[in-house]
Parts: structure tokens; C-alpha cells; sequence
């Protein structure tokens, strides 16, 4: 029961940002009449489903991706429900929040302060849901720039101390992957942006989790190179960008190896 609950909210959710055509283009394989019966009861769903999450992790509806729906608190955080958690049960989810702790913690060690503080935990979903989910708790970041994803880093004209910053940036995501074989996501869109933190410039990684090893083996979608390609590709050139910007500023703000 608890995976038919899991994937009507999962798909209620997907409702509440993806158009009819998207919904009814991802379901070819269906008939046209059941097509439409399901996305039907989908977009019917999105507002309770929406509303009732907010109510169990006490949060106003912000926004939503492909992988979580974020709610704002009045404590100045934002808490990310993972949409492949909802409704499982309790032990799926605690070991997905485990599992998720590990991730994030051992990213905040390397990349500190640029990775965002990330608390994993376990909630009970209302009775209209039923289950489990698991929520992850950030400081709300109100970025000034929101980069479409890691080649806007290098294509951004910033000034030196957004060049220090991306040196530390280049330097802690170096640091992550020599060590643990991760990255963190510079693919998906908007996962980094530029901040002010007490007046000051800074990087920061909003994303939840670092990419582990076995994704960044897997083909993407140009069906050529592994995401751990396209990582690399992109650390490289950012690498270029931050020496041209030290060369051209005349002083060297971080030693990088």
C-alpha cells in the first residue's frame, strides 16, 4: 500500500510543475484514455498533497525540482522533502537518511565552508499521505546570482574576491573528489550560487547531496561520456579560468596544486 501512496503523491508532486502535454508524453506506453485518467487524478491531487507535506514538516511551499519540494520555515531555514521518500516506510527511509548523512557530511568536511550545512531526518507523513519521508534542513541562502549550472561558473566576469572564492571552490571540490571519488552536482540547474555571507562574497553549494562514484560512472544523456566526464570537462576549465583570473589580476589569493 505504502508504494501505491508513494507513487500518487510522487506523481501528484510532478503535477504541481510539469504541464498536461508533459505528463501525457511521459505515459506513451499507456492507453490514451488511461493516460488521461491518471493525470487527471494527478493535477486533481497537487494542491492536498502540496499542503498536507507543509503541514508535517511546518513550511510554506517554495518551490520544487525533480528530486525534492523545498518549504521555507519562519526559523530563517528550508526544509527539502525528497520525493523518492515519500510514503515508504520507516526503515527504507532511515536508511536513506543515513546513507544521505554520510554523503553530505563527508562533502561539508572538504568543502566547508562552501557546502551548505545539511541535517537529514525521518518524519511521519500525515494520514491522507501515510508513511514516511525524509526532510532535509538548510540555513535559508539568499543568493545574488544563481548559476544555470558549473559552466556558468566559468563563464562568470567576477571581480577578486570572486576569484579567491573560486579558488577555495576549485581547491574543496579537488579535495572531494581525490578523497571520496565525488562530486557535487554541476550538472543540474541552479545547485550553485553566489552569496553574500556578513558582507562577503561566497560560493555555495545548495544541492543536498555530492554525486557518488556509481552515478558518475553511468552514460549521460548524450549518450557518450559518464557524468564523471563531464565533471572533469568542467573542473578543467574552471581551473583555466581561475589561473587566467590570477594572471590577470597580478596576485595569486590561494596556492592550488
Amino acid at each position: 500500500m505504502n508504494r501505491i501512496r508513494h507513487n500518487i503523491v510522487y506523481f501528484a508532486a510532478d503535477a504541481q510543475y510539469k504541464s498536461r502535454r508533459e505528463m501525457m508524453a511521459a505515459r506513451q506506453d499507456h492507453n490514451l484514455m488511461l493516460r488521461l485518467a491518471m493525470v487527471g487524478v494527478y493535477k486533481a491531487l497537487r494542491g492536498s498533497v502540496i499542503e498536507s507535506l507543509g503541514r508535517s514538516v511546518g513550511g510554506e511551499f517554495l518551490g520544487m525540482g525533480g528530486e525534492q519540494i523545498v518549504y521555507r520555515t519562519t526559523k530563517g531555514q528550508v526544509k527539502k522533502v525528497l520525493r523518492n521518500s515519500v510514503s515508504l516506510d520507516a526503515d527504507q527511509v532511515e536508511m536513506m537518511v543515513e546513507r544521505n548523512q554520510q554523503l553530505t557530511d563527508s562533502a561539508a568536511r572538504h568543502m566547508n565552508p562552501q557546502w551548505v550545512e545539511t541535517a537529514f531526518k525521518t518524519i511521519k507523513m500525515p494520514a491522507l499521505i501515510g508513511g514516511y519521508a525524509a526532510v532535509a534542513t538548510q540555513p535559508e541562502i539568499m543568493p545574488t546570482i544563481r548559476f544555470r549550472d558549473g559552466t556558468a561558473i566559468v563563464d562568470y566576469d567576477g571581480d577578486e574576491e570572486f576569484t579567491e572564492e573560486l579558488g577555495k571552490f576549485v581547491a574543496g571540490v579537488s579535495d572531494l573528489k581525490a578523497s571520496t571519488g565525488m562530486y557535487p552536482d554541476l550538472i543540474g540547474p541552479n545547485n550553485v550560487v553566489l552569496a553574500r555571507s556578513s558582507g562577503a562574497a561566497r560560493i555555495q553549494v545548495l544541492d543536498t547531496l555530492p554525486v557518488p562514484p556509481e552515478r558518475l560512472s553511468e552514460l549521460s544523456g548524450d549518450g557518450r561520456r559518464t557524468h564523471g566526464d563531464i565533471h572533469a570537462e568542467i573542473m578543467a576549465k574552471m581551473q583555466d579560468r581561475y589561473d587566467n583570473l590570477i594572471q590577470s589580476t597580478g596576485s595569486r589569493v590561494l596556492a592550488l596544486s
